[in-house]
């Protein structure tokens, strides 16, 4: 079964595990090129913000 994306919901291979989530390569490029201001940025962040809430919540 292959991964699913955690922003994109795609199921590209390439990309990192973040808390046991996966995140595509894609979006991993998106995010380092989104500029602090931009629309996308705040989205990258809360997006990783609820994956780092979920992993604490999970695990404490």
């Amino acid at each position: 079964m292959k991964p699913i994306c955690q922003i994109c919901n795609g199921t590209e291979n390439n990309g990192i595990n973040l808390l046991g989530l996966h995140l595509c390569r894609g979006c991993l490029d998106a995010i380092s090129e989104a500029e602090i201001g931009d629309i996308r940025y705040e989205y990258y962040k809360s997006v990783i913000k609820k994956i780092w809430l979920d992993y604490i919540i999970e695990y404490s």
